[in-house]
């Protein structure tokens, strides 16, 4: 993985700015930190790489097939995730407040996702210089606040702080345990059991997404749905 500086980032040695006030944390500092239970060093060095951005309903976060070496904390609103094979009608996740949005493959080496189907201690693969490329879409629901965190930086903290190398294998391992969560509820759960969890967990999105959009989300037909909401109503 490319260090910051190797990226065209200016990222200061460790001595620099020794009298520098941070400033204020952004949500995504702040949500890492409680993570590792502690302050993390060069926090003006992450913040300096946040950007706080706004999308109207409907807009882009981004589209597939990007150069995007970023991840999104989503601060007010709502993003929906969708496969670009079926043009943008195939919803693959959903994202509220407090959420991290991004397409994984856009933050690791151009060609490491190919190792998912090789064995790896056979592979000549080696990493790249660059970045991979976004394999999803992502659209806001609602009129969306995010912080835009810049994936370089981070994984350059990351090499030279063992506390942010740590925080950074705890966000994964968080991500990982909900992709798990999602499709062993897809395939062990009943469409009314999925439909009742998805109330649970995301009762801010009801009302906002479309039928359709929650239907593709927990695997049924808009049809099959609206017998599923009318059952769980009686």
């Amino acid at each position: 993985m490319p260090l910051a500086s190797d990226t065209g980032i200016d990222l200061p040695g460790d001595a620099a700015i020794p009298n520098a006030e941070p400033p204020p944390s952004s949500y995504t500092y702040r949500w890492l930190a409680h993570l590792a239970d502690r302050p993390l060093p060069r926090r003006e060095v992450f913040e300096r790489a946040i950007t706080q951005m706004t999308f109207e309903p409907g807009e882009a976060v981004f589209d597939s097939d990007q150069d995007l070496p970023y991840l999104f904390m989503v601060l007010r609103g709502g993003i929906k995730v969708a496969d670009p094979t079926r043009g943008n009608e195939r919803l693959t996740g959903v994202a509220g407040v407090g959420d991290l949005v991004g397409s994984l493959p856009s933050v690791l080496p151009a060609g490491m996702p190919d190792l998912l189907s090789a064995r790896v201690a056979e592979s000549t693969w080696e990493p790249s210089p660059q970045w991979g490329r976004t394999n999803r879409s992502a659209i806001a629901i609602v009129d969306t606040v995010v912080e835009r965190m810049d994936m370089r930086v981070l994984m350059s903290l990351m090499r030279r702080h063992a506390a942010w190398a740590m925080v950074g294998y705890h966000a994964m391992a968080l991500h990982a345990m909900g992709q798990e969560r999602r499709a062993r509820d897809l395939l062990t759960l009943s469409a009314q059991e999925r439909y009742l969890n998805f109330l649970v967990q995301a009762p801010e999105l009801i009302g906002l997404l479309p039928q359709k959009d929650i239907a593709a989300y927990i695997g049924v037909t808009p049809v099959g749905l609206s017998r599923i909401a009318a059952r769980s109503r009686r």
